[in-house]
């Protein structure tokens, strides 16, 4: 029995020493703990609060537009920032709608203001924040303002250096058409109303049999020192499909080109504004940009002259 007793002390006695020779546990942190079982449970690494945005003021409708454009298809208001908006460049121009009623259509231009907004943005992909900060070619948002609303009207894909030349382009009148003093918009072939016009025409002509789709047709419409050609194609009910403005001659000198040529310029005048015009077989004059326009390859703008003055200028389908 005393051997037994002997026996069970010294055991006791071992694992009192080595408990006391075991490191104790430090404290938990409830804090760290979780982040370190949700970043067990996902993998994921924090990305951290990522770049802060700037300080800036823009009306608010752009606002709304951009943020929500950043935002895209997310749910909540995480993983996603707007750093900043600025506005890069303005202009004023004019815009036209063109409206179809019992069969006629209708041009309504109006003077309204165009404003293009670059912006940064942040979005958190797979555990890191990228930016859009440092791009050269960005997408930019055009508004138009009218009255001090503002209306998104496109993306332009663009540079800070050429926005101001990229907006003219979209928005301004083209190499290829015809301004009238005192109208809000110009004429280009492919409209579907005539936008340098008021009133009925002086005469109306219909033209078959140029090979066109069958039941499609021509229409000539004529008013004092204007003779424009629609190009009208047609539903299997007998409804128009489309119509487009084909050819446009001008003999009034109140039109002219973006150029400032009009009827009476002189044949200096006209050779000034466009160097790079050749001289016909017929002895007129034609310029173009290389521009497409329907099933034709190019499109351009024809001077007649009558002793080294403009007399006709035709906005044509099909120059070469």
């Amino acid at each position: 029995m005393k051997t037994a007793a002997k026996l069970l002390a010294l055991l006791l006695a071992l694992c009192l020493t080595l408990s006391a020779c075991t490191p104790a546990e430090p404290p938990v942190n409830e804090e760290q703990q979780g982040q370190q079982n949700q970043q067990g449970e996902s993998g994921e690494k924090d990305p951290g609060p990522g770049p802060e945005p700037k300080d800036f003021t823009v009306p608010d409708a752009v606002y709304k537009k951009i943020e929500s454009e950043v935002r895209g298809t997310r749910e909540n208001n995480t993983g996603y920032k707007v750093l900043n908006i600025e506005l890069e460049a303005a202009m004023e121009t004019d815009l036209c709608d063109f409206e179809e009623m019992d069969g006629s259509w209708t041009a309504k231009a109006r003077r309204v203001t165009l404003e293009v907004y670059d912006f940064d943005a942040a979005w958190l992909w797979d555990g890191e924040w990228s930016t859009t900060e440092g791009q050269t070619q960005k997408s930019m948002y055009v508004f138009e303002k009218t009255d001090g609303e503002y209306l998104y009207l496109d993306r332009l894909s663009t540079t800070k250096e050429t926005v101001e030349t990229d907006l003219q382009k979209n928005y301004g009148p083209p190499e290829e058409a015809l301004l009238r003093d005192g109208y809000h918009y110009w004429a280009v072939l492919g409209q579907e109303a005539l936008s340098i016009v008021e009133g009925e025409p002086l005469q109306t002509k219909e033209h078959y049999g140029y090979g066109y789709t069958p039941g499609d047709r021509i229409f000539q419409y004529i008013w004092d020192g204007i003779d424009a050609s629609f190009y009208v194609s047609y539903k299997e009910d007998g409804t128009i499909q489309t119509k487009a403005l084909h050819y446009l001659y001008v003999t009034t000198p109140d039109i002219s080109t973006p150029r400032g040529i009009r009827i009476g310029s002189t044949k200096a005048e006209l050779l000034q504004a466009y160097p790079d015009i050749y001289l016909q077989d017929d002895g007129t004059y034609c310029y173009n940009s290389s521009g497409l326009y329907e099933w034709y390859p190019t499109m351009g703008l024809v001077f007649h002259l009558n002793n080294d003055r403009v007399s006709k200028i035709c906005l044509v389908a099909g120059v070469n």
